[in-house]
């Protein structure tokens, strides 16, 4: 039989990855131990399983940030149980996404759930000010408690992310003469001349849970696992980085409900995968 030459054997090894759908990873961040993580508040360390206990509510831990490349796609993945003996609690398991000054990004400075509210100030809004006047906001959420007003947009979300935000008043977005009044939670911070292009921004999930979006810990050791690629222009999914992310850190959040709960979690990796 003839043998097949050294480029012939890479080809046909590349054909059967390709055929069983395998992946290959390269690592980028492992967590073995309580030293790994930041916030280790309330973590102990079990050497037989080689896992980590968090007892109490909200128990949550970070770890040091990482580098995001959007082109690369990222597999997080690890594996969770309730501690024996206690009744399974949600957990959140994904990413914090941080900007090129290691500040977090916000679900409220990026997420643009509607199109068409872009506007602008029809008159200017003083420093102090609870109540703004904007030309049009008849396409805006009157009824969402959620609701916030972004100042200086830009029509093609180049302002994203956009931190120049205030909360608007749970159904206190009225219509008075030829503009609309916006009541807001908080006085406005700064002055904003009238003319100020704004649209209306909501808040969403505070975080990316790519992993694991409040899955209650089962009673045996299962994996949990999810991916995240590229940049989302506006909006806050969990598959893809939120605008503006240079950098993330992961992200568990346990006993979300229980000041008593204790859940176990171990072979946390991070890795990019092709």
């Amino acid at each position: 039989m003839k043998e097949f030459g050294k480029s012939k054997w890479i080809a046909a090894a590349l054909a059967v990855t390709a055929g069983t759908g395998m992946l290959f990873g390269a690592e980028v961040l492992k967590i073995e131990k309580a030293s790994d993580l930041l916030g280790t508040r309330n973590l102990t360390e079990n050497a037989a399983e080689k896992s980590i206990t968090a007892s109490g509510r909200h128990a949550r831990v970070t770890s040091k940030p990482f580098p995001v490349d959007p082109a690369k796609k990222y597999k997080l993945s690890g594996k969770f149980r309730a501690a024996p003996g206690t009744a399974g609690e949600v957990f959140y398991f994904g990413f914090i996404p941080l900007d090129e000054k290691g500040r977090q990004i916000a679900s409220e400075y990026v997420n643009v759930p509607k199109k068409g509210t872009d506007t602008e100030l029809a008159a200017p809004a003083r420093k102090g000010d609870t109540v703004v006047k904007v030309k049009d906001a008849s396409k805006w959420d009157m009824l969402t408690p959620w609701g916030v007003i972004a100042f200086n947009a830009k029509d093609d979300c180049s302002d994203l992310p956009n931190r120049d935000v205030t909360q608007i008043a749970e159904k206190k977005i009225e219509k008075k003469g030829n503009v609309w009044e916006v009541t807001l939670k908080k006085p406005v911070a700064k002055d904003y001349p009238a003319g100020t292009r704004v649209r209306q921004q909501r808040f969403g999930a505070t975080y990316l849970y790519t992993a694991g979006p409040g899955k209650k810990a089962p009673a045996d050791w299962q994996e949990f696992s999810g991916n995240v690629q590229g940049i989302a222009p506006a909006g806050n999914p969990s598959y893809k980085w939120w605008n503006g992310t240079k950098q993330a850190q992961i992200l568990i959040i346990m006993n979300y409900a229980s000041k008593d709960g204790k859940t176990e979690f171990k072979d946390i990796v991070l890795e990019t995968i092709d």
